[in-house]
């Protein structure tokens, strides 16, 4: 599919509570060597992976004071990228260590959860926009999974798309059994980066959503880069799920779902339940995907037909858009037909 990265756009590094201010976090983003951390006053940072020395990954050193020192010639670095400590120099060097710098990265954190900006240029910041993805509740994240699936970012968002794959991949008792496919009528709207399925009473043929009661309601929505927000409201309460897709590289994305759960005590009690069948719904795409990896090398298009995948076609034309415009915050999708028919 080619190029599958979107650039001047946040993409979803860990949760608050997977960084600290004595230790690092590595990750790969967009083929990018990334570390992250927490200064001493707590605030998160990102730097390149890479000590502009020799290159040694920064990941393999370890925090002095706040500041990360370097383990092959100890340089140390705080944790804005800039150069503070060379072991080796002495009185006779005239060096201006402010002039070293390590590349460093834009974060956003809110609601638990930890975002990095990855600019198309060098130096480039967000624009003062707002952040676009909003979580409607106020618990803190519980992870049900992370993976890494072994395809791009693409093939994985089509994932989220794409209900027509329920039916065969999540047959289970407890979601939908598949002698109870019917046509399903949804309508669509445009919303800040994506498009979203206005909000609706879920499908009587879920068992699951039976948990939640006769007045419940839900929203889904999907945003780039990889984003998909379902937001279940029932009872004067408020489920958030959300599923977050991360390039690795070209052939790997980080896949993450999180659950933010309501502050009742049915909810608390049953979160051990939410997990163990969140593994196994997620179980099942994983081992859809990997089957998806044998053939993909061989494919030779990605053919979309009918109504079901006008959602496809729909992330196609925003990933355009987006990576045209000057204005990121402003891009929503072309939502050309707002009332979709399929059977699952």
């Amino acid at each position: 599919m080619g190029d599958s990265y979107l650039y001047d756009c946040w993409y979803f590094v860990a949760r608050s509570e997977e960084l600290d201010t004595e230790g690092l976090l590595a990750k790969t983003l967009l083929g990018r060597p990334l570390v992250f951390g927490r200064a001493k006053t707590g605030e998160a940072f990102a730097l390149e992976d890479s000590c502009p020395h020799r290159g040694m990954p920064l990941r393999h050193g370890w925090r002095v004071d706040g500041e990360i020192q370097c383990c092959y010639h100890g340089w140390r670095f705080d944790c804005r990228g800039t150069c503070t400590h060379v072991p080796a120099l002495t009185e006779h060097d005239q060096v201006k260590l402010e002039r070293i710098r390590v590349r460093r990265y834009p974060i956003h954190e809110s609601h638990g959860l930890v975002w990095v900006f990855v600019p198309a240029e060098d130096g480039r910041y967000p624009d003062g926009t707002p952040f676009p993805y909003e979580i409607d509740s106020e618990a803190r994240p519980t992870q049900i999974e992370r993976i890494d699936l072994p395809c791009d970012i693409d093939n994985a968002n089509f994932g989220l798309l794409d209900p027509a794959h329920v039916t065969f991949v999540h047959r289970s008792w407890y979601w939908r059994p598949r002698a109870s496919t019917k046509v399903k009528t949804k309508h669509f709207e445009s919303c800040p980066l994506g498009f979203q399925m206005v909000a609706h009473a879920p499908s009587k043929n879920s068992l699951a959503m039976r948990l939640f009661g006769e007045d419940v309601t839900t929203r889904i929505r999907f945003q780039v880069p990889g984003v998909r927000t379902e937001t279940i409201r029932f009872d004067g309460a408020t489920l958030v799920s959300m599923t977050i897709h991360t390039p690795v590289d070209a052939d790997t994305t980080e896949f993450n779902h999180l659950l933010f759960l309501p502050d009742r005590t049915l909810f608390k009690l049953l979160k051990p339940v939410f997990k163990r069948f969140g593994k196994a719904f997620i179980k099942q795409d994983y081992d859809n995907y990997k089957k998806l990896g044998e053939g993909l090398p061989y494919a030779r298009s990605s053919m979309l037909l009918g109504e079901v995948d006008y959602q496809f076609r729909w992330y196609r034309q925003l990933k355009k858009a987006y990576a045209a415009a000057e204005q990121k915050q402003g891009v929503a999708g072309e939502v050309d037909k707002s009332e979709l028919h399929w059977r699952t």
